[in-house]
């Protein structure tokens, strides 16, 4: 968000100077959502789909006490009010192939969705902030310190 913010001010405002110079009225923004995609590849985070609870916080891999075997395969999806009723974040991993290299991932995309206080940039920019706390402590609750460890995280 840091690289997209000066962009998405100096356009917001550019837009809203065109439609001012048109006559048109300012846009009611109903909206708005920050994704973060983020790709686990199989051979550096999980081999198998059964390596899930070493990666995702939630997911148990209680094997010895389960009539179940370890999954094949695995899917998952959460939805988490934002505080304030300012939103959602909605999580969701799913299996796939990357396209660039074709490598097996289980791909993690987080995102924020919510309606701002209003459609004036400040208010944008507050709800983008708070979306993006979120995302960013979304993804570290969600994942495992294993994962933090692997990924050399600091905070």
């Amino acid at each position: 968000m840091d690289s997209i913010r000066p962009t998405f001010e100096l356009e917001w405002g550019r837009f809203n100077e065109f439609l001012k110079d048109e006559a048109v009225e300012k846009p009611d923004v109903v909206e708005c959502e920050i994704t973060y995609i983020n790709h686990f590849e199989k051979g550096r985070e999980w081999q198998e789909h059964a390596d899930l609870g070493q990666m995702i916080s939630c997911w148990s891999n209680d094997a010895e006490h389960n009539f179940l075997p370890p999954p094949k395969l695995g899917r998952l999806q959460l939805a988490f009010p934002i505080s304030d009723d300012k939103g959602v974040l909605i999580v969701r991993l799913e299996p796939g192939v990357r396209n660039r290299d074709a490598k097996d991932i289980l791909q993690l995309t987080v995102t924020a969705k919510g309606r701002p206080e209003s459609s004036e940039l400040p208010e944008l920019m507050r709800w983008f902030d708070l979306a993006r706390e979120w995302v960013v402590c979304g993804f570290t609750d969600l994942t495992t310190e294993q994962m933090h460890a692997l990924w050399g995280r600091k905070q």
